[in-house]
């Protein structure tokens, strides 16, 4: 992680707008995060969302990800055979799949189907395999990645939204702990709405902020947290019908909040109502004990994991 620290060196800082409602003004919750970094965590005085601010601009946040973000923080610079060296990864494709299923949203044979945020591609590939006659298609960031999960299954990945065909438009799109990376959550919402088909179904899910008790919850990779008021005001926001937002317990992730949305049929809600739970969000994130000695403690027990 000194690698990943170092690369923030000298980076400025500047004070975010809430990319919820808009508001300027903000209280701080806490200076730290849990890689050392220099993360600041603050909640809109007006909604109450919670995101990083000051944070680092979204051009350096751009290149972190195209460039740094699998090999320097997730420690997974190359694709090739990723998914057999991190079977936790399998596991979750399977489960999602199965959710999914379970959920109605898969379509019939000859569906369309869209990852956000495809990574190395194990929820596509083994959604190939199992559905073989579902067309689908992803979007990826990270060059390598996108380029090796294209070459290898033929399936088409873009690396962004704005980038795929022009006018492709899709049964279901999914954004897996996609939303709270980005620094314009109602923007990616917005675009990835206007690639559903007609009766097609946005499935968005989240880490819970509910859950966020540890500085191991704030990184520089996560810059947006989500309640699941807050989620829902998100797609609405983006012009979406929020059919359901519900905690839950997915396998190898932390607890988190997924939302089903589709198309609105009227205008755009540009109101945010607050969060009525943003006083007890603020407690426990204040309550959080940040600082250099969590920092190596946390260095300490991965390097012994490591030895075993």
């Amino acid at each position: 992680m000194q690698s990943l620290r170092r690369s923030f060196d000298n980076q400025p800082l500047v004070q975010r707008s809430c990319p919820l409602c808009g508001e300027r003004a903000q209280r701080l919750l806490l200076r730290g995060d849990r890689d050392f970094i220099g993360i600041n965590t603050s909640q809109c005085s007006a909604c109450g969302f919670v995101f990083s601010s000051p944070h680092y601009p979204p051009e350096v946040i751009a290149e972190f990800y195209r460039e740094r973000y699998r090999s320097l923080f997730k420690g997974q610079s190359d694709p090739r055979g990723l998914a057999l060296r991190q079977t936790y990864l399998g596991e979750r494709a399977e489960f999602y799949i199965e959710f999914l299923g379970s959920e109605g949203l898969l379509p019939g044979s000859g569906g369309t189907v869209l990852d956000v945020g495809c990574g190395e591609g194990t929820l596509l590939r083994t959604l190939h395999a199992r559905r073989p006659d579902l067309r689908l298609a992803g979007v990826e960031p990270t060059v390598a990645f996108a380029r090796h999960l294209a070459e290898e299954t033929g399936i088409p990945i873009a690396p962004g939204l704005d980038e795929l065909r022009d006018g492709a438009r899709f049964d279901l799109v999914t954004l897996v702990h996609v939303l709270e990376h980005v620094h314009d959550p109602v923007a990616l919402l917005r675009q990835a709405g206007a690639r559903l088909g007609p009766e097609g179904h946005l499935y968005v899910d989240v880490p819970d902020l509910a859950w966020h008790s540890s500085i191991t919850d704030l990184h520089i990779a996560h810059c947006s947290h989500f309640s699941r008021h807050t989620l829902s005001a998100a797609l609405t926001r983006a012009g979406l019908e929020v059919v359901r937002a519900v905690q839950h317990r997915p396998p190898t992730l932390p607890p988190s909040i997924y939302a089903v949305a589709a198309p609105r049929r009227g205008g755009i809600v540009d109101v945010v109502q607050a969060d009525p739970e943003r006083d007890a969000h603020a407690v426990r994130i204040r309550s959080i004990e940040p600082g250099e000695p969590n920092f190596w403690a946390r260095e300490i027990r991965a390097q012994l994991g490591r030895l075993k």
